[in-house]
């Protein structure tokens, strides 16, 4: 394994950006929603929009082809820019070239129009260059509740002046067929993965059962092209889980945030009165008997817990087959938390370590071994740049 914080080593940079953000040079930026994709916000906002601008990038790839979120924070040291070969570079301190960077593309089916008359990029969005990403509704039940989760912007990015605003706010299973049709006739053989994710229904069984009924239309037109991943809320009635796996889906994830059950009742508010800590551990273990091993995630808020709390949950899930996924916590504009500061880089690398660890002793694989996802490590870690 490379040393901590070894440069050449792409997993570290891309540490390094989801812990510090980075700065896009104005020529850059004029190219995004044009050549380059633009972040459709779907589920929340991530970044300030640099003034003079409307849109920021999905995402850039780095070498080894991963994946990175983009955070724009106007104090970070990291600078995406043209070189003075007219090639997009990652630079440190302005003048030290890291490594070349590229920008998705921007998707063909975006513009395409669908029956019911709304834009196919409503719909759906490509994460990086292999997952095709739907959200199912943009809403959520807990921040109209005022018990929405303290980290997420859902509820400021689908009000009157948020910019998820421009996106279908509930996705029916024919709408969300036809719009899968349409990026597969675009996109081709680059889709590797349809990933769906949604806000929490009033009746977890009632949005369980809507959410099932997608993924059957869903399934209809891509076959066995493609894996099929859900993060949704879990049912209180534990037999929906194996309608949902029949419907073909391949793996699902029920996101706890943090392990500590003080934070996360502090934290998660929502998550607590509505289904409870105890009864998440109880699902994640339950559905793992219906989904197999390693097809059942549980997703963290790596920096709003302890090192320790976080990582004794990566091994109590381990041990029961259950993956621990970890998105870098991010301070988005219009949350509780917005001026909340992001974890340091050393409680990341050594999070990766200890969560490496785990992976191999219980033989876990991460949610997209290809690609990977923008916000987290799993991928990285899963294919052993942290040992």
């Amino acid at each position: 394994m490379k040393t901590k914080f070894d440069l050449t080593n792409p997993a570290i940079v891309k540490l390094c950006l989801l812990c510090e953000g980075v700065r896009i040079e104005e020529a850059v930026l004029k190219e995004v929603g044009r050549a380059f994709a633009e972040d459709r916000f779907r589920y929340h906002r991530v970044s300030k929009i640099p003034k003079g601008f409307e849109v920021v990038p999905s995402e850039i790839v780095l070498p080894e082809d991963i994946v990175c979120a983009v955070f724009i924070e106007e104090k970070s040291p990291w600078l995406i820019k043209y070189n003075k070969k007219g090639e997009i570079r990652l630079f440190y301190q302005e003048q030290k070239e890291i490594c070349p960077v590229s920008l998705t593309k921007r998707p063909k089916f975006f513009e395409r129009k669908l029956s019911s008359g709304h834009l196919c990029r409503q719909i759906a969005v490509m994460y990086g260059n292999y997952v095709l990403a739907l959200f199912i509704m943009g809403w959520c039940y807990y921040p109209a509740q005022k018990l929405g989760c303290k980290f997420c912007s859902i509820g400021s990015n689908w009000g009157e002046t948020g910019l998820g605003r421009q996106n279908l706010k509930f996705v029916t299973p024919k709408i969300a067929q036809e719009a899968v049709k349409i990026a597969i006739e675009e996109e081709g053989q680059r889709i590797k993965y349809v990933m769906y994710s949604s806000g929490s229904f009033p009746n977890n069984d009632r949005g369980f059962k809507t959410q099932t009924e997608v993924v059957k239309e869903i399934k209809k037109v891509t076959a066995d092209r493609a894996c099929h991943h859900f993060t949704i809320m879990p049912p209180d009635d534990f037999s929906l889980i194996k309608e949902i796996k029949d419907a073909g889906l391949s793996t699902m994830a029920f996101d706890i945030e943090v392990f500590d059950k003080r934070r996360f009742e502090e934290l998660c508010p929502g998550k607590e009165k509505f289904y409870g800590y105890d009864k998440f551990l109880e699902v994640l273990e339950y559905a793992v008997k219906i989904f197999g091993w390693s097809n059942i995630h549980c997703g963290f808020v790596a920096g709003l817990e302890s090192l320790e709390t976080m990582i004794e949950g990566f091994y109590y899930l381990g041990k029961k087959g259950v993956v621990s996924d970890a998105n870098v916590f991010h301070p988005d504009p219009g949350s509780e938390l917005e001026n909340k500061a992001r974890p340091c880089k050393e409680y990341v690398y050594k999070m990766a370590v200890e969560q490496a660890k785990v992976y191999k002793r219980y033989n876990l694989i991460s949610i997209f071994p290809i690609g990977g996802r923008r916000g987290s490590l799993d991928t990285e870690v899963y294919k052993g740049y942290f040992g």
